[in-house]
């Protein structure tokens, strides 16, 4: 009874399916066209309130990303690098800076602990290095003397 199942089901090429491996949800990775890709790396450009539908000019547009860029280099604070901004991290300012933030969180927590559930809060952790394109690391060993194929 099986075997006739297995080829009934063969014959309509529902069993050539089933047999295929499937890809593990962990490792796919969701193909983003072109166009995709541009609106979400300038997402936080676009949905700012001061951003208008369309620039007058194209000195207009260079204006408003001037101000932006100062804006977002200096003001906007980025969950990758512990909600610094990138001045503070780029000027070194970043560690004082998170030094006052548990200064801050330890006294509103001993005034109301009960509003942390009774757990000391942290900032978040800084960065130890913050890259747009990271360096490659060498592949190459140091020693390669020490190296060998057959050992």
């Amino acid at each position: 009874m099986a075997v006739e199942y297995r080829r009934s089901v063969g014959r309509l090429g529902h069993l050539k399916r089933l047999r295929r491996p499937k890809p593990c949800r962990c490792i796919r990775r969701v193909r983003l066209t072109r166009p995709t890709r541009y609106e979400r790396q300038f997402k936080t450009l676009k949905y700012r309130p001061d951003f208008p539908q369309r620039f007058g000019s194209i000195e207009d547009a260079r204006a408003h990303c001037q101000h932006f860029f100062q804006w977002y280099n200096t003001v906007h604070r980025h969950s990758g690098i512990g909600f610094m901004t990138p001045e503070a991290v780029h000027y070194g300012t970043a560690a004082t800076l998170n030094q006052l933030r548990v200064n801050t969180l330890q006294a509103a927590f001993l005034a109301n602990p009960l509003r942390f559930k009774g757990i000391v809060p942290v900032p978040p952790a800084l960065p130890t290095a913050a890259w747009i394109n990271p360096p490659k690391e060498a592949t190459t060993p140091e020693n390669p003397g020490a190296c060998t194929l057959n050992s």
